[in-house]
Formats: structure tokens, C-alpha cells, sequence
């Protein structure tokens, strides 16, 4: 049996309207929009995430080296641990590895450190960023405070993609105390680099610097620079001391070691 069909009415509303189609439209984009934010946002933030995690893994393993070799430099030698020349991104410092059975009065050789920050450019938030890199000479004879080193060291890279904080305007890794009224007390800008007579009486020093993760060179780069932005660097600050109290008497210099 044949159903019978009815002309439609032309009043009758079939199908959506313009303004449906419209709005339609409107929500569709809106979605869309939302989930590419949030695609986006996911994205960057799992990238940043990467950034921090990786820049603290470089900087922790530069900081625990530095710290490391500073606390191997009061090692019973009797010499000065600290040497002049020292700056704010340059530090001169002798250490040695002693054995504990051993009866010497002190190392039959040592070796002489600089650790150095060198600038290499600016990042993409405008910062300076640089390498810090550990030269080492060792002994070849003498006794403390009157050591001679070859003139040929060898060179280690702690770290590349390295940021000095600022301190009166100037990039500053390095930071340096003395007793002074019987309490630690930073040298002040105007005693650095240090000379013979203040580097004998350096008690404590402080190494502070930022890293950035590795950067990642694109297609309009000729050469790839640290991300500093917010959240993608790690910061490190740590103390070696090298005495821990002034001496009893307020006449007597307290020499750091002693």
C-alpha cells in the first residue's frame, strides 16, 4: 500500500535556521578554541616542566664539583687556601687529597684551581648567560705557600648555559668573607679581586648562579640561546666554610684552615 505523500507547507519549518546555523557555528569555534588553549597550554607547561628539571640536574652536578674541591682545600697543608687574583666570576683556590694513615706535614703535591664564568651571549629574556669551567695546575715542587705549578693545566666545562646573579650592577659568583668583630663579614666590592694580604684571611665563600636547560636550536637560529623565562631555570646558592670561629683572642687574626 502506497503511503501518501503531502506537499510540504511552505509556513512549515523544516531543517535549521540561519540564525541556528549561526550559533551553531559560534559554539563549535568557541569549543575548538578551548581545547587548542588547553592543547597548548599542556604543551608548555610539560616543556617548561622539562626545561627546570634538566637545568637543575646541570647546576646541581656544577655546584656539587665546586663545593666538593673548596672542602678539600683545608686538608692540613698549612697553606692558604684561598689565593689572590680572586674575583666575582673568577675564584684561585689550592686543595689536596690527603690519606688519613699518612705522616707527611703536609701533601707532597697539591693542585692550584680557577674556576672561571666566562660570558658567551644574552638569552632570549635578555640575560647574560656564559660557561663555567675549572682549570686545574698541579705542583710539580715546594712546600705550603711557596708552591710552583706547570705552566700547562688540563680544563673541565661544569657547566655551560650559566647565569650570574647581579650585585651592584656587575655579575657575581663569587662572594667572599672574613672575621671581622668576631663574626663572618662580606669584603666589600672595592677589596675584590683579592689581593695577597685579604685572600689570607678569607673564611668563608659563597657561590650562587642560575642555570638554564639546554637550548634547542629552530630553523631561523644561527645559534641557539638559553630559555630564561619564568619557571625554566634552576637557582643555587652554597657555603663553604673554612673556619667555623674566629679566634679566642681579639688581637690574633683568625686565619681560615687554622
Amino acid at each position: 500500500m502506497d503511503t501518501p505523500s503531502h506537499p510540504l507547507n511552505p509556513g512549515a519549518e523544516h531543517g535549521m535556521s540561519l540564525m541556528e546555523m549561526l550559533v551553531a557555528s559560534l559554539m563549535t569555534t568557541v569549543i575548538l578554541a578551548a581545547l587548542v588553549a588547553l592543547l597548548v597550554t599542556t604543551m608548555n607547561q610539560e616543556t617548561r616542566i622539562t626545561d627546570r628539571i634538566q637545568a637543575d640536574q646541570l647546576g646541581r652536578t656544577a655546584m656539587t664539583n665546586i663545593v666538593e674541591e673548596l672542602h678539600s682545600s683545608c686538608t692540613g697543608f698549612g697553606g692558604t687556601p684561598i689565593q689572590a687574583g680572586s674575583g666575582r666570576t673568577n675564584l684561585w683556590f689550592i686543595n689536596a687529597y690527603r690519606h688519613k694513615s699518612s705522616t707527611e706535614p703536609y701533601p707532597k703535591s697539591v693542585t692550584e684551581h680557577e674556576i672561571v664564568w666566562e660570558k658567551k651571549g644574552t638569552s632570549n629574556t635578555g640575560e647574560e648567560f656564559g660557561t663555567l669551567t675549572d682549570y686545574a695546575y698541579e705542583s710539580t715542587a715546594g712546600e705550603p705557600n711557596k708552591w710552583t705549578f706547570s705552566a700547562h693545566g688540563t680544563s673541565t666545562v661544569l657547566a655551560n648555559d650559566v647565569i650570574p646573579p647581579r650585585v651592584s650592577a656587575k655579575p657575581t659568583v663569587f662572594q667572599y668573607y672574613d672575621y671581622s668583630a668576631a663574626q663572618l663579614t662580606e669584603l666589600a666590592s672595592g677589596e675584590l679581586p683579592l689581593t695577597t694580604a685579604t685572600a689570607e684571611d678569607v673564611a668563608k665563600v659563597t657561590i650562587t648562579f642560575s642555570q638554564a636547560s639546554k637550548p634547542t636550536k629552530t630553523a631561523t637560529e644561527s645559534e641557539p640561546v638559553p630559555d630564561t623565562r619564568p619557571g625554566r631555570t634552576a637557582v643555587f646558592s652554597d657555603s663553604v666554610v673554612l673556619r667555623y670561629t674566629p679566634t679566642e683572642s681579639a688581637t690574633e687574626e683568625s686565619k681560615p684552615c687554622e
